[in-house]
């Protein structure tokens, strides 16, 4: 009976051992799954930008646990101030921003 009560915290345990995140932690408070930030900010209170980080994040720990290259299209990547450390490799990755400055469709290799 102890066993089965042991059981959900070593499950959690297990799990979370292989959701490793670079730039984020993983966590449970109150019985529920926390993502945080470098700074300990819960992924639901953070910015629209700082969240295109998570997710980031999550993409490259799946790419991980999945063993192969990925294609990720991120949608409104002015809202990020810097993809440093954050950008996935041996992935694919599209970038969409607005630049104010220009007037026509523009496409640039990074």
């Amino acid at each position: 009976e102890d066993a089965l009560k042991r059981l959900p915290a070593y499950e959690v345990e297990q799990v979370q051992a292989q959701l490793q995140l670079q730039n984020a932690s993983i966590g449970f408070a109150d019985r529920e799954l926390q993502v945080l930030d470098q700074k300990g900010v819960v992924y639901a209170s953070l910015s629209t930008g700082r969240k295109m980080k998570m997710d980031l994040e999550w993409c490259k720990c799946f790419q991980r646990l999945l063993g192969r290259p990925g294609y990720f299209f991120i949608d409104n990547a002015d809202l990020v101030d810097n993809f440093a450390g954050y950008m996935p490799v041996d992935a694919q990755v599209f970038l969409a921003k607005v630049d104010p400055t220009l007037k026509d469709l523009q496409v640039r290799q990074l």
